[in-house]
């Protein structure tokens, strides 16, 4: 295993800023697994030293594929962590909207360019993201559809699945998203007690595969999304306007 800085900005006041990865292997550049990028997302890092710790035994017994290396990140927002805020605690800015980043740009904007220009070079890349709402959700996994999607891949982590919008990510690299989510609802509708909630269609794409003939309703009083082809409850969102769906 070897330790790196991936990126830092010096800091007057306070430790620098470091994003630290953890390679594990020599050779091709396989895959890179991102965690926390915001400071709220306490799992995201947990599960990184986790797989950190895992992939650290498997290395030490050899069973790391010769010729492929493993690059995780567990954490590309220390600042945000320390100081118990979501995003960026100057500006509130996300890096995880910066990508693919611009090194004269913002700090965000430089901190995801500086990232982005380490693991740019990954066949594969996997990122533990998290939804814009509190909710209760079941771990499943968003591919972006970037064109160079593979599907069955994806459904070997053993999670529900779900196609995702277009990327960011280079010409030539998959993503696949540890997390269900999607951009604010537009679409509101009435839940009849002086509510709204997002719109049924909103919520089709936010949650589970979306595959012509498919459908799925949301119940507000049982607090759930259904998939009606005997699919799974994926999440459970309570919404900023106090109805559940």
């Amino acid at each position: 295993m070897e330790r790196n800085i991936l990126y830092e900005i010096d800091s007057l006041y306070r430790d620098n800023f470091r994003v630290t990865g953890f390679r594990f292997g020599e050779g091709e550049k396989s895959i890179c697994i991102v965690g926390s990028m915001r400071g709220n997302e306490y799992q995201q890092i947990y599960t990184g030293s986790q797989l950190v710790k895992k992939l650290k035994r498997l290395e030490e017994k050899g069973r790391i594929e010769p010729g492929k290396s493993i690059l995780v990140i567990p954490c590309a927002n220390p600042y945000s962590v320390n100081t118990k805020k979501r995003f960026w605690t100057i500006d509130n800015t996300d890096i995880n909207r910066m990508f693919p980043g611009y090194d004269l740009g913002e700090t965000t904007q430089r901190i995801a360019g500086g990232i982005f220009e380490q693991i740019k070079d990954y066949r594969f890349g996997v990122q533990f993201a998290s939804f814009y709402m509190p909710g209760n959700f079941v771990p499943q996994v968003r591919m972006m559809k970037t064109g160079l999607e593979n599907i069955e891949l994806a459904g070997h982590f053993g999670r529900p699945l779900r196609d995702e919008g277009q990327g960011v990510g280079p010409a030539g690299r998959s993503q696949v998203h540890g997390q269900a989510g999607d951009k604010q609802g537009r679409q509101r509708q009435d839940c009849g007690d002086g509510h709204e909630r997002p719109g049924e269609h909103d919520l089709r794409r936010a949650y589970g595969r979306v595959e012509d003939g498919q459908e799925r309703q949301c119940h507000a009083l049982e607090g759930v999304v259904h998939r009606h082809d005997g699919g799974q409850v994926v999440a459970d969102v309570p919404d900023r306007y106090g109805c559940r769906c």
